[in-house]
């Protein structure tokens, strides 16, 4: 079963994207049809968003598919998908302890 946490959207923006998108011809197009798409053809929509070399990524989820795609935005507007997949679920943050011990 695959878990995402905002932690590793987090990680894959900035170290995996960039290098990923450099080697490879991704599909892109513009921001409004990817949206639209990701919508209605998979219920997903922005569950996390974060900036990293000038560009946005952003984590897409369906609850009720478990389906997500990671994309990013470039500055001229283009949204390029990175990968997409299936069985991905929320996973809860961790229980700040109140105790001080850090964790």
């Amino acid at each position: 079963m695959i878990r995402l946490t905002a932690a590793a959207a987090a990680f894959m923006a900035a170290f995996l994207i960039p290098a990923a998108a450099a080697q490879t011809q991704l599909p892109c197009a513009p921001r409004a049809d990817v949206m639209a798409r990701l919508a209605a053809e998979y219920s997903e929509r922005v569950i996390f968003r974060g900036i990293a070399q000038n560009v946005m990524m952003e984590l897409f989820w369906s609850p009720t598919r478990r389906s997500f795609t990671v994309a990013i935005t470039r500055p001229d507007r283009l949204t390029c998908l990175i990968m997409g997949g299936e069985s991905g679920e929320l996973v809860p943050p961790p229980v700040r302890n109140e105790g001080g011990d850090g964790a």
